[in-house]
This record gives C-alpha cells, sequence and structure tokens, in this order.
C-alpha cells in the first residue's frame, strides 16, 4: 500500500517548502532537498559537481549540510550501480500536525506525558525553576 506522500497528487516540494521551518531545515538544506526532488523528479543523477555548481558551495561545505540532514534523519545515503543515492523518503514521515500540536502544549503536560505519569512537586519546581 502507498504512503500519503507517494501519491500521485502529492506535491513533495509544496510540502518541504510549506514545512521547512517546522522541519527546523536551514535555507541551504532546504534547497539541498528541493534539488534533490527536482533530480528525482526528472530522472536525473545527483553529483557532487551538480550541487557545488548549484548551491555555489564547496565539497566540504556540501558535506556539512549532508552530514546534518543524515543526523536530522532526513536524508539517507547508499550506493547502486549509478554511484550515491540520496534517499529523502523519510523527511516525509514528519507529521507537521503533531508539531503544531506539541508547539502549543503546556510544557508541564507535555512533560507528564513523555514520563507517563504526573510530575512530583520537586520535578515541577524544578522545571519552574528552569
Amino acid at each position: 500500500m502507498k504512503k500519503w506522500y507517494q501519491e500521485s497528487y502529492f506535491n513533495p516540494s509544496n510540502w518541504v517548502l510549506e514545512n521547512f521551518d517546522k522541519l527546523n531545515l536551514s535555507s541551504d538544506e532546504t534547497i539541498l532537498i528541493l534539488l534533490l526532488l527536482l533530480a528525482k523528479q526528472n530522472n536525473k543523477t545527483i553529483t557532487y559537481e551538480f550541487l557545488q555548481q548549484k548551491l555555489h558551495k564547496t565539497s566540504k561545505q556540501i558535506d556539512k549540510i549532508i552530514a546534518t540532514l543524515v543526523e536530522k534523519h532526513y536524508l539517507k545515503l547508499s550506493n547502486d550501480h549509478n554511484g550515491l543515492v540520496f534517499d529523502i523518503e523519510s523527511l516525509f514521515e514528519f507529521d507537521p500536525h503533531q508539531y503544531e500540536l506539541a508547539e502549543n502544549k503546556d510544557i508541564y503536560e507535555t512533560t507528564e506525558n513523555v514520563f507517563g505519569r504526573p510530575l512530583s512537586s520537586l520535578e515541577l519546581q524544578k522545571m519552574s525553576d528552569l
């Protein structure tokens, strides 16, 4: 069964642009992801030379952007017979609706939900101090 972001009506570029702030993406990370989406849409292979040309970045700077995306679990790298493969499917597993819910919740309630129990008076005091 197809996931919602694999449906033909889904526009991944629009989704990324609409949610890059909630995804905590920098402008460089967002542009790199958009370039990856464009390449996939046009069945083109992504190379470092292409990324350097489009982003006006050095190889080291591109490595840093890619490392950050991998660290955030938005990008997975692998190799195939054509070379390096950039997989950004996990990016679409992020649920902006959940983000908005968490963003608007009371910090005490959120912490209680994480711990699965009410907070003690000492924990409440420590959180208040912070």
